[in-house]
């Protein structure tokens, strides 16, 4: 399991793909923020481990956060059709 894995999950959620269409990046958090916890629970099983420690470790997880969120939403709003 890597980041490259989660990204792509992202980027095949439709719903996430639809909420970068019509928010800004702030608005659009609490979209990543709810799909970020679903990957993770339905990755958890491939990597016990990695995804037990951004559970369990708030700052971690907020690091990863904030590393994902500004990329998925470029790559997104990049990527869908106007």
């Amino acid at each position: 399991m890597s980041l490259e894995q989660i990204k792509e999950d992202f980027a095949a959620n439709k719903e996430l793909v639809k909420k970068v269409k019509v928010n800004s990046e702030v608005d659009f958090t609490f979209a990543f923020n709810k799909a970020f916890m679903n990957i993770v629970i339905n990755r958890m099983e491939q990597n016990k481990a990695f995804f037990t420690k951004i559970l369990d470790d708030e700052e971690f997880k907020n690091v990863l956060i904030g590393y994902l969120l500004p990329e998925t939403y470029e790559k997104l709003r990049n990527t869908v059709e106007t």
